[in-house]
């Protein structure tokens, strides 16, 4: 009886812990933005303002893409949405820095890597793990993994200032 007790809760720990990097990584991308705009504009010749845009669509694009996410995944499951989120955010990622023209910066950041965000909002991640927490935790879990929100964003902010001047935004 104890290994069962054990083995549910380190289940759920891990749960708790997989979701918490997932909702972090994503709210710590959106984060960085600042902190990528000055690079991003001297390595692709993109004026500051056209980026600035672009980072408004991508604004835009990650509070509009979360209603119709949560829509596809009450039709097709949340691990379907989620993973989606995952893709389109590491393909964001990578080829923002390849973006020379405001057209491309607002393809790639505003739209590929602010829906990927999007698909990853809280109230995806916490739908995915509620069924399995059960009420009483899910309601204690739910503090937690907000406050991974601003634990991503501490975390990515300085690693990308120092990966930025290390190697620079690519």
């Amino acid at each position: 009886m104890e290994t069962k007790t054990m083995q549910g809760r380190q289940g759920i720990l891990f749960i708790v812990m997989a979701a918490c990097l997932l909702f972090g990584y994503g709210a710590g991308v959106r984060g960085i933005y600042g902190i990528v705009i000055k690079p991003l504009t001297a390595l692709s010749g993109i004026s500051y303002a056209d980026a600035g845009f672009s980072f408004g669509i991508a604004q835009l694009m990650h509070g509009l893409t979360q209603p119709l996410w949560g829509a596809l995944a009450l039709r097709k499951g949340n691990r379907l949405v989620l993973l989606c989120g995952v893709l389109l955010m590491a393909a964001g990622l990578i080829l923002t820095p390849l973006a020379h023209s405001v057209s491309s910066l607002t393809l790639y950041l505003g739209i590929i890597l602010a829906s990927g965000t999007g698909a990853l909002s809280f109230g995806l991640v916490m739908g995915t793990i509620s069924p399995i927490l059960g009420p009483k935790r899910a309601s204690a879990v739910s503090g937690i993994l907000n406050a991974s929100s601003g634990i991503g964003s501490a975390i990515l902010s300085p690693v990308m200032q120092g990966l930025n001047s290390a190697v620079g935004i690519q």
